[in-house]
């Protein structure tokens, strides 16, 4: 026998739960997080304390992958990106000044109000390597990594690139628009991918 539905915050029985196919995801303050097929998301509307409360199948990972999907975007990192990846590294605006070599922690705060950060490509690459240093000391080598194999091959596989791209980007001081958005989608109800981590 199923277990009957019952609301989160106060265990009450009348509840409507919905699992849609597509859901945008504004939890983690970025804009254009759009989760993609079906269980990835369960959200429960209760009539008797009328909260809405949401349950995201495999959130930790879904967390990580979205990082690992913005440092992989093309040049053109916004405010709100950069404060994603700075608390998915669980460090303070100080702390990341100081990573990245900025003599003060509020360049870090005037940089996550800005919709882009950077002039040119060029000027990002040097902060995205150290962004991607971070990424595999604090998250790929933690005690908490939630990714897969293949998604810690993709980060390895496009650091490779990224040095290539890099230096190409060095001689021919080339810009690249940035894209709008990406998705993220659930695969083989076992771990996320996104349009950017391929499954």
């Amino acid at each position: 026998m199923a277990a009957k539905k019952r609301c989160p915050v106060c265990s009450s029985g009348e509840v409507r739960v919905e699992s849609p196919s597509t859901h945008k995801y504004e939890h983690t303050g970025l804009s254009n997080v759009v989760l993609m097929g079906q269980g990835i998301v369960r959200i429960t509307h209760c009539e008797n304390c009328k909260n809405v409360t949401s349950v995201v199948r495999a959130e930790q990972q879904l967390l990580q992958v979205i990082g690992l999907g913005l440092l992989q975007r093309p040049p053109g990192m916004t405010g709100e990106e950069l404060r994603y990846l700075r608390g998915l590294l669980e460090m303070t605006q100080a702390d990341l000044a100081k990573a990245l070599g900025l003599p003060r922690r509020e360049t870090v705060a005037e940089w996550e109000r800005k919709r882009r950060i950077f002039a040119t490509p060029r000027d990002e690459i040097t902060p995205r390597l150290i962004l991607l240093h971070l990424f595999k000391q604090q998250v790929i080598e933690s005690d908490h990594c939630a990714l897969l194999p293949p998604h810690v091959e993709v980060y390895d596989e496009f650091v490779e690139s990224f040095v290539e791209y890099a230096g190409t980007v060095l001689r021919e001081r080339k810009k690249r628009p940035p894209s709008d958005g990406f998705n993220v989608r659930l695969k083989q109800r076992t771990r996320w991918s996104s349009d950017l981590v391929p499954a």
